[in-house]
C-alpha cells in the first residue's frame, strides 16, 4: 500500500489509473494469500487500516493521507452496508475513528467529527455507549468539535445527534 501511495503521488490519467487499481487488486490478494482464509472485504478493512497514518511529522506522510482518503472513504461506505459481524464492524470503527484523527489532526475539524460519529455509532451499536472505546471517542470528538466552527455547545450537540440516533435506530 505504501508503494502505491507513492505512485498516486503523481498526476495520472485513466490508463494508470487502471494499473493503479490492478496493484490495489494484487495487494489485497497477496494479504489474502498471505493470512489465510480472509474474505475480500476483511481484506480490504485490514489492509486500509494498516495503511492510515495518522502522526504527520513530514509533508509526505499527510500528503499520502490525504491521497488515501477518497479511497477509505469509499471503503467504509461499501462496507457499511455489508458489514454485520462484530470482529468486522470494529474494524471499520478502528478506520473511522483513524481517519477522524488523522483529519483532526490536520485540522479538518468538521470532517474528523464525521468520522468519531461514524465511529461512534458502530460502537453504540455493536457494544453500547457505556463500553471504554466509545467512551473514548467520545472525549476525542468533544476535542475536535471545540476547535470547530460550531457554536452551540458540545453537549447540546451530541443530545441532537444521539436524538437522531435512536430516532433511526
Amino acid at each position: 500500500m505504501t508503494r502505491l501511495l507513492c505512485l498516486t503521488n503523481h498526476r495520472v490519467d485513466k490508463r494508470q489509473l487502471l494499473s493503479i487499481h490492478r496493484i490495489i487488486q494484487d495487494s489485497i490478494r497477496d494479504y489474502q494469500d498471505k493470512y489465510g482464509d480472509m474474505s475480500w472485504l476483511t481484506c480490504c478493512l485490514e489492509a486500509a487500516s494498516a495503511a492510515i497514518q495518522t502522526e504527520f511529522g513530514t509533508r509526505e506522510s499527510r500528503e499520502s493521507f490525504l491521497l488515501l482518503l477518497p479511497h477509505v472513504t469509499a471503503l467504509e461506505a461499501c462496507a457499511a452496508q455489508q458489514v454485520n459481524e462484530v470482529d468486522l464492524l470494529t474494524k471499520l470503527s478502528l478506520i473511522d475513528h483513524k481517519t477522524g484523527y488523522g483529519l483532526h489532526n490536520l485540522g479538518d475539524y468538521a470532517r474528523a467529527l464525521e468520522y468519531y460519529w461514524r465511529a461512534l455509532v458502530i460502537f453504540m451499536n455493536v457494544f453500547g455507549i457505556e463500553h471504554p472505546n466509545a467512551q473514548t471517542i467520545l472525549f476525542i470528538m468533544m476535542s475536535a468539535y471545540e476547535k470547530s466552527e460550531h457554536t452551540i455547545p458540545f453537549d447540546e450537540w451530541i443530545k441532537d445527534h444521539m436524538k437522531s440516533y435512536t430516532a433511526t435506530s
